[in-house]
């Protein structure tokens, strides 16, 4: 509400990197940049979620006074947003504003500024409508002022001032062509002020805070014969701090929050009212930022009956930015959020975290890449959702120092180890373990209709490889080959004369593979593409016609891409860590259907992690170079792009209308996922420990359809979407720095499980805790970053349920295996 009181910078004076373009008196800082996004849930929905890639161009221009008294900024730009395959969700989003201050004296000064906007209310909004109620997103338009008066006389300082906010809501259509009202939200927010300080010392300052809330709107909540009227008052006390050696600025307040509604039916709001907000420099390009803000949000949340009056939300978030060198800089983020909406039963929690970084590939050119992931869990299963946006842009940022060089200290980072030429050439040969998921989509005529299921099991799988390689410069090139064999199996029955047994075993395979790889300074980062041949036994039979039962060992030909990470141990030794994935060509089953030839159709995909020792041949292998292990130590930040197979052993009954019936499944699907993770670890000589935290969202599962064309019939799935997890890591550090480790800890998950019988539907949302056991590998990429490649199942605990209409019995056993390939920073 009141602008904030300037302060002497307690940080050492850096280069600028931004000076702005002269223009007269003003710096001028123009941008425009185009990005790329993948959201894999564009309108926040639990369950049959829609991605897109959406484009968005964001032009923008700032204007600041380079005066010796007074000061005059502008503000303009825009966000223009173009959906690939939705093009309803298109937006086109501007702003306009200023502020300034007007200096009357040299400790007095008139501030304020307005600001005018064309926004838009995202489709993850609680309340918001869904494209079928109205087509587009609701657009509104704001306009927002504030003024106010700062002065200060020896240890007091004094502001007081005043906001006005005011929301214009367009109306909008439905996908019928219906009209949409939304004036009924139109509504204007003022309020006014004061904020008493007293200067205790150059470190502290006490300071008490009190203002006004008034919310008024223009019209009634259609059909009903009251509105969200209401007026209240935030009064607080808190110390403001500014901590030279640590580095450390900020303020912190507690008080009281207080709100009357005018409509007798919404209960007043009188609750603590509190804030913090930290900024802490521990280096001169590290800046970490803290903060808890609690606010009462306007929203249209309702049942049709009962209405809420607002949401009580309470945030505790951080973010971090790390400038890695004059050109790389990184950041990472998160917030939970916890919304309690007023007079309805409804209470949501938000996690909401990500992680970027900027390269400028030119002085005033920059690419950019981003992930951030989204995860609503609510106590109202429609409202709960999960989501990934991958992020991709570049920008042209003009107003940038074209000299701009950072001082040596932010580019100390950890020293690079000296690459040895010849380390990864030549032949060589190795053993390696895995584990991995054998999922297969089968579709076929059942009745009078169709049946379609994704079945799949886990496994694991131990072979040998060899191959040859050579080095050009940084880059790799190499062929290999490999055999393996494996237990993956799935199996499926249902004890009724015209259903049916199936199970698919995999057994041996030969590949023959491409390898392209670039060498970092803790190893190889490398990627594969080849050809596989595998053998399967497959059995399918309808169980009243075993005579006629497809029952065959059988060859599959197959295209295998897949990633790793190399670590040299020594001269000759390395180990290696490896995931590939696997999609066969469709296989058609025939077999004998009650006197009648049928087939299935059975796709086949096989996912397999393994960790590998090898050995290159050679007399007088290079010397490996070697770092510290300490330089593992500390805290770290960074995000991940995941494949898991989410796998549920489905057991239970079936009541077909005689006497139940036996079931026994075993389902599996596979799909992405993106996460951001944090930790500390510390080394003793060349052992490390540490402990972590993640986050991740996803929108995949496993289905079962059946289309009967008449009566009977069961449709179920198990879907995976938030997760949230610990793990202690314990590892060990090679001589060049990097790291092998296994990980143990708890995690969290949300499932999705849907069971539908004729027309009785359960629809249910289940949390279940689970232990999971991994392991992984990181090598330095360069100073700070390193690349990450982990591994790791998870088992949960059953969710058991008896369908709608009481008469199946069911429980489903959920699994997980993770592949994650990831990038992080230490600080």
């Amino acid at each position: 509400m009141l602008a904030p009181r300037t302060s002497e910078s307690v940080f050492p004076g850096q280069p600028t990197e931004f000076p702005g373009i002269p223009w007269g008196s003003f710096l001028v800082y123009p941008e425009l940049s185009l990005a790329a996004t993948y959201d894999d849930n564009i309108y926040a929905e639990r369950t049959n979620v829609s991605a897109d890639f959406i484009y968005t161009l964001t032009p923008t221009l700032e204007l600041k006074s380079n005066w010796a008294q007074h000061a005059l900024n502008l503000d303009l730009g825009g966000d223009i947003d173009r959906y690939r395959g939705n093009d309803s969700e298109d937006v086109t989003d501007y702003w306009l504003g200023f502020d300034g201050h007007y200096d009357l004296g040299a400790k007095s000064n008139l501030f304020g500024g307005a600001r005018h906007s064309r926004d838009h209310e995202d489709r993850s909004t609680p309340g918001s409508r869904n494209p079928t109620a109205e087509l587009n997103p609701t657009a509104y338009y704001h306009d927002e002022a504030h003024l106010g008066l700062a002065h200060s006389s020896g240890a007091f300082r004094l502001r007081v001032g005043g906001t006005y906010d005011q929301y214009d809501y367009e109306d909008g259509v439905s996908s019928l062509g219906v009209a949409v009202d939304n004036d009924y939200r139109d509504h204007v927010l003022d309020s006014l002020g004061a904020r008493l300080g007293y200067v205790l010392s150059p470190q502290y300052e006490l300071f008490g805070q009190f203002a006004t809330d008034n919310r008024e709107y223009d019209q009634l909540i259609p059909g009903q014969a009251f509105n969200r009227d209401s007026d209240g008052y935030r009064a607080a006390v808190g110390v403001r701090f500014t901590l030279q050696p640590q580095r450390l600025v900020g303020e912190v307040f507690a008080g009281t929050m207080r709100q009357d509604y005018d409509y007798s039916g919404f209960s007043d709001i009188s609750q603590p009212y509190y804030g913090v907000l930290a900024v802490w420099k521990p280096t001169s390009q590290v800046t970490a930022t803290g903060f808890i803000d609690r606010t009462l949000e306007e929203t249209t949340v309702n049942d049709g009956t009962v209405y809420a009056s607002g949401s009580l939300d309470t945030t505790v978030g951080f973010e971090v930015e790390h400038q890695l060198s004059s050109k790389l800089s990184v950041n990472g983020r998160a917030a939970y959020t916890r919304s309690d909406f007023q007079n309805f039963d409804r209470l949501d929690t938000i996690i909401d975290a990500g992680a970027g970084l900027r390269y400028f590939v030119a002085p005033h050119v920059y690419l950019g890449t981003d992930l951030r992931i989204t995860d609503r869990d609510s106590n109202d299963i429609n409202g709960q959702y999960a989501s990934n946006q991958i992020m991709v842009n570049i920008g042209y940022t003009p107003a940038r120092n074209r000299d701009y060089s950072i001082i040596p200290e932010a580019e100390a980072g950890a020293p690079e180890a000296p690459r040895t030429p010849g380390l990864y050439s030549g032949f060589y040969l190795g053993a390696q373990l895995g584990h991995g998921a054998l999922t297969t989509k089968t579709l076929g005529t059942r009745d009078a209709g169709t049946d379609e299921a994704d079945m799949g099991g886990f496994g694991g799988n131990y072979g040998l490889f060899g191959g040859w390689g050579t080095e050009i410069n940084n880059w790799y090139l190499g062929v290999e080959l490999d055999a393996s064999d494996s237990n993956a199996n799935w199996f499926h029955n249902k004890d009724k004369p015209d259903a049916v047994t199936t199970y698919i075993d995999k057994d041996y395979s030969y590949g023959l593979s491409a390898r392209v790889g670039y060498l970092l300074d803790g190893g190889m980062l490398y990627g594969k593409l080849g050809a596989v041949s595998t053998k399967y036994r497959t059995y399918y039979t309808q169980n009243d016609s075993l005579a006629g039962a497809f029952a065959q060992e059988h060859d599959e030909d197959a295209t295998r891409w897949g990633v790793g990470l190399e670590i040299p141990a020594s001269r000759n030794l390395f180990v290696r860590t490896d995931y590939s994935h696997t999609r066969y060509d469709g296989n058609t089953l025939p077999y004998l259907s009650t006197g009648v030839v049928e087939t299935e159709v059975f796709d086949t995909s096989v996912s397999i992690f393994s960790v590998g020792l090898g050995w290159r041949f050679g007399d007088e292998g290079p010397t490996l170079p070697s770092r510290s292990a300490t330089e593992l130590r500390g805290l770290y930040l960074g995000a991940s792009l995941g494949y898991g197979t989410l796998g549920t052993s489905a057991t239970g009954t079936h009541d077909i209308g005689v006497a139940p019936v036996s079931f026994t499944g075993d389902f599996a699907n596979s799909g992405f996922s993106g996460g951001i993770f944090t930790g500390y670890g510390y080394t003793f000589n060349q052992v490390y420990v540490g402990l972590e935290l993640d986050a991740e969202a996803a929108n995949f599962g496993w289905y079962h359809v059946r289309d009967t064309g008449g009566s009977g019939g069961r449709d179920f799935s198990a879907e995976k979407t938030g997760s949230y997890g610990a793990a202690l890591r314990v590892g060990y550090v090679v001589d060049n720095g990097s790291l092998l480790y296994g990980q143990v800890g708890p995690v969290q998950t949300r499932f999705n499980t849907h069971y539908r019988v004729g027309n009785n539907v359960t629809d249910l949302s289940n949390t279940r805790n689970g232990t999971r056991i991994g392991v992984g590998a990181e090598i330095q990429a360069a100073e700070n970053a390193f690349v990450r490649m982990d591994y790791s199942h998870t088992h949960y605990g059953e969710v058991d349920f008896v369908s709608a209409n009481n008469l199946d019995e069911m429980s489903f056993e959920n699994s997980e295996n993770l592949f994650r390939l990831g990038l992080g920073f230490r600080f």
